[in-house]
């Protein structure tokens, strides 16, 4: 873990720290995977294909884990990325999504995007990311 005492004293540790959680995890992911129907993927044709870019528009959010504090996150989130549309002439191309890319005790970090066909009529720089 360490060249430092400290570290070498965690590593020493770690097994206690973290293995009750590791073997439940490890034994949840075997349930899981022993309830899936069983599929054989011998037949399975991979294709690869190229895809053009597209342009995304996204707003970084922010919300606690209530529900309705998630909801109301995103809804305004899609609600600007509708009017930034709006006001460039871009039509949407596709499905709203929302891709989490943070999951902490304090809340979730959300980026609600979705695709459009077209060019803006001004540049325009995405949200930084929060921190």
């Amino acid at each position: 873990m360490g060249a430092g005492p400290v570290g070498r004293y965690f590593g020493l540790v770690m097994d206690r720290m973290v293995g009750p959680d590791f073997d439940e995890g490890l034994a949840n992911l075997k349930k899981l995977a022993e309830s899936l129907p069983k599929t054989d993927f011998a037949d399975l044709a991979v294709e690869r294909i190229d895809a053009s870019p597209v342009t995304v528009a996204y707003v970084a959010a922010h919300a606690s884990h209530d529900p309705k504090e998630i909801g109301a996150a995103i809804g305004a989130a899609y609600m600007k990325i509708g009017q930034f549309a709006k006001a460039n002439g871009l039509k949407q191309a596709g499905a709203p999504i929302t891709i989490d890319t943070k999951w902490t005790r304090r809340g979730t970090t959300s980026k609600p995007r979705s695709r459009w066909t077209g060019r803006p009529k001004s540049r325009f720089r995405p949200t930084p990311r929060s921190r």
